[in-house]
């Protein structure tokens, strides 16, 4: 793909983004493409490694934040600890990924 727009869906924890993201793909699947998050959690019972996230130790999500290999990151976590599991990012690599298809 040619650099095409980045479309970014925001919204509070079971807001329903997936949803809408896995109905687009289903829909649009040939011109559409999904960019995996990183979360410094482990995965919930009906997750696994890349759906929905790329899943890392705290302390790995924050050393590929200091190499500047996110586009964006934050922590979501109420309490805003360093420490805890609330580190999402969007990885450099998806978008070359997604752009290099």
């Amino acid at each position: 793909m040619d650099n095409l727009p980045i479309i970014v869906f925001t919204a509070p924890s079971g807001g329903g983004k997936n949803h809408v993201i896995r109905h687009l793909l289903k829909e649009h699947g040939g011109t559409l493409s999904h960019c995996i998050s990183d979360a410094s959690r482990p995965p919930r019972e009906d997750e696994s490694p890349g759906n929905p996230y790329n899943f890392l130790d705290p302390l790995e999500f924050i050393l590929r934040a200091l190499r500047k290999a996110y586009i964006e990151y934050a922590n979501v976590n109420e309490e805003n600890r360093a420490d805890d599991y609330g580190w999402r990012g969007t990885p450099k690599s998806e978008i070359s990924r997604i752009w290099g298809e």
